[in-house]
């Protein structure tokens, strides 16, 4: 997208690879909430084996994505503020609407 529109640059660049590590936060997260085999319930480190190190209910590498990202959109302001700022909004977003989600997930077992 950037480079056909000639918008590219650095920190546009370190923006978009901090939207992919977030966005690959959530949406693993979200893979097990949505499956109808796992959910909320079966989100442990026992039954999910291919994350080899968990800090608390979180696979650690939750903890990395979410530190990466939050590094590189910082870095791809000028104003250390403002870039906190814009990425917290960002993940508060993403934050809400996957409550959202699983709000809905829980509201479809309960009808089952």
């Amino acid at each position: 997208f950037y480079f056909w529109f000639g918008d590219w640059s650095f920190r546009l660049e370190l923006r978009v690879l901090s939207y992919f590590f977030l966005t690959a936060v959530f949406w693993d997260f979200l893979w097990f909430i949505v499956n109808p085999h796992f959910g909320w319930q079966k989100f442990k480190p026992a039954l999910i084996t291919w994350h080899k190190s968990w800090l608390g209910p979180w696979p650690l590498d939750y903890y990395y994505g979410i530190g990466i990202s939050l590094v590189l959109y910082t870095f791809s302001y000028c104003h250390l503020v403002i870039g906190l700022k814009n990425w917290f909004y960002i993940f508060t977003l993403l934050l809400i609407l996957t409550l959202f989600t699983m709000a809905i997930r829980v509201i479809i077992d309960k009808n089952k």
